[in-house]
């Protein structure tokens, strides 16, 4: 057995509570484990696992100790935690990726240098060192993870990148969950791009979604899917055109498309088409105060199982107040309704509500 394995099980044990430990022993049939420390618990282990099941155990607890650290991440947003993440900073220039952690009276310092970051057919590379205890033992710690999270979100990174251990589920599951607006400041997309109009903001900043799978298009309707197939000029059997079943559909778009083109032509897809349908709700606007603040009361006629239903919207001082909508609304997926309510309201005073959404997208 290499001294180099030994070292890495070391590492991942590390990551274990002592509880945690002790079921290892319990699961690999050790004794003499029940009244040692975190060290000695570690050193038992190493010594107990026999020559011949090492690289099977050392496989075991890679994915155990992923998940144990990776589930910490989300703690560093509670209040309550004694260690919270304070800042975020991310150098364009040099794509280097800057975190600050403050506990009572110590201080956590990470830093990810992303090597190739923009190269999007290669594996990632990156240069790591956080300050916190388990680094220093050479780990990737969940300081480290919190990061890469905000970089595969903030950069739409494949997951194919990832050439180490599989990235378990929970990674995919904080990526598309956490919310770092309150740490991150970028300029806005509005700015950088000099956009002039609602239309071409909302088309940017309207998706929250950041990447998509084959399994996105079982919420589209068979006709919504033959729309994006006929604008992605993918091609269907003669049989499908006549008689079109989803599931062959799928399967269709599925081999004519991997699924990194996949996600980039669907984001598109979905973006346009919310824009289009948006705009066929009827938007009646009761008032407006254009201020600051806005201030603006609008109604909004929708079909529902054949039915006409009147949706309530109120802007008051800035805040958008959207209790009639069964999508829970947040800052980064407007629904249809708010996305119609802002279109009307650029044919009344477009460069007003620009100014709105640029402030609503800062805050």
């Amino acid at each position: 057995m290499s001294l180099q394995k030994l070292e890495q099980a070391k590492i991942y044990l590390l990551a274990f509570t002592n509880p945690d430990l002790k079921d290892i022993c319990k699961l690999y049939k050790i004794k003499g484990f029940s009244s040692l420390n975190k060290e000695e618990l570690i050193n038992l282990i190493l010594k107990s696992i026999p020559k011949s099941t090492f690289n099977l155990f050392l496989e075991d607890i890679e994915k155990k100790s992923l998940n144990t650290i990776i589930s910490l991440v989300p703690i560093y947003f509670l209040k309550e935690n004694p260690t919270k993440l304070d800042a975020l900073h991310f150098d364009e220039k040099h794509n280097i990726l800057s975190l600050k952690f403050k506990g009572f009276r110590w201080e956590i310092n990470t830093n990810i240098d992303f090597v190739n970051l923009h190269k999007k057919d290669v594996p990632l590379t990156f240069k790591f060192n956080c300050t916190c205890e388990y680094a220093k033992d050479g780990g990737l710690c969940s300081h480290f993870w919190l990061g890469l999270i905000w970089a595969f979100q903030k950069f739409s990174i494949e997951t194919s990148r990832w050439n180490r251990p599989k990235l378990p589920e929970i990674f995919n599951e904080l990526r598309y969950k956490l919310d770092f607006k309150s740490f991150y400041k970028e300029i806005p997309k509005l700015e950088k791009s000099g956009i002039n109009s609602v239309e071409e903001f909302l088309k940017i900043n309207l998706m929250g979604k950041i990447e998509f799978k084959y399994e996105d298009l079982e919420d589209l309707s068979i006709k919504e899917i033959l729309t994006f197939i006929s604008q992605s000029n993918l091609k269907i059997s003669e049989k499908e055109q006549i008689k079109p079943r989803k599931n062959n559909l799928i399967e269709s778009i599925k081999n004519q498309l991997s699924i990194g083109e996949f996600n980039k032509i669907f984001f598109k897809f979905k973006k346009n088409y919310r824009i289009s349908e948006a705009k066929k709700i009827p938007v009646e606007i009761v008032n407006v105060e254009w201020g600051p603040p806005l201030n603006c009361q609008a109604r909004l006629s929708v079909i529902k199982q054949e039915e006409e239903e009147i949706i309530n919207i109120f802007i008051e001082n800035n805040q958008i107040k959207h209790t009639d909508c069964h999508w829970v609304y947040h800052r980064l997926n407007l629904c249809s309704h708010l996305i119609a309510l802002f279109l009307k309201l650029s044919e009344k005073n477009p460069s007003n509500t620009l100014e709105y959404l640029k402030r609503f997208y800062r805050e």
